[in-house]
């Protein structure tokens, strides 16, 4: 191994969607298998609230291809995802979870908006994190209850700021 794939092995940045020339990606991959790379990608949801989110109407899909390729590289369990909960995302905890369910993943994040960055516009706080408390009620409920029946076998993890 060279000292340039040393170096890239502690800090490669993986993209699932990249287009560039196959013989990177495969570099890439052999790195991350070679390392025991685990790669995380951002999945808000059911395919309507991901592409709002996104901003794009081809989001959700390219996500979904680049978590099945990186799959193929790195091993089902070595990929990710993590959600951010939306002021659209709050209506829907259930079909959320089942998102994650029904591509694979034994475990969620459910994430909370942030007071920066583009989600800073959001206008009125109170009534958004009053909601986001009610959609993880929701959805905790509803994750116990598909641990009961064996699910998910990671703990849920929450992030609340």
């Amino acid at each position: 191994m060279t000292e340039h794939e040393k170096m890239l092995a502690g800090y490669l940045i993986y993209d699932p969607f990249t287009e560039g020339m196959p013989e990177e990606r495969t570099k890439a991959h052999r790195l991350c298998k070679l390392y025991n790379v685990q790669i995380s990608t951002s999945l808000d949801g059911p395919e309507f609230i991901h592409n709002y989110n996104r901003g794009r109407i081809d989001s959700y899909s390219r996500v979904v291809k680049g978590i099945h390729n990186a799959r193929t590289y790195v091993g089902h369990s070595n990929v990710n995802a993590l959600m951010t909960t939306s002021t659209l995302g709050v209506n829907y905890p259930i079909e959320i979870v089942d998102e994650y369910v029904k591509l694979g993943f034994r475990g969620i994040f459910l994430r909370a908006l942030n007071t920066y960055g583009l989600a800073s516009e959001n206008e009125n706080w109170e009534e958004y994190t009053n909601r986001f408390i009610e959609f993880y009620k929701t959805a905790l409920s509803y994750i116990i209850d598909k641990n009961k029946k064996g699910v998910f076998s990671q703990r849920l993890l929450f992030c609340f700021q």
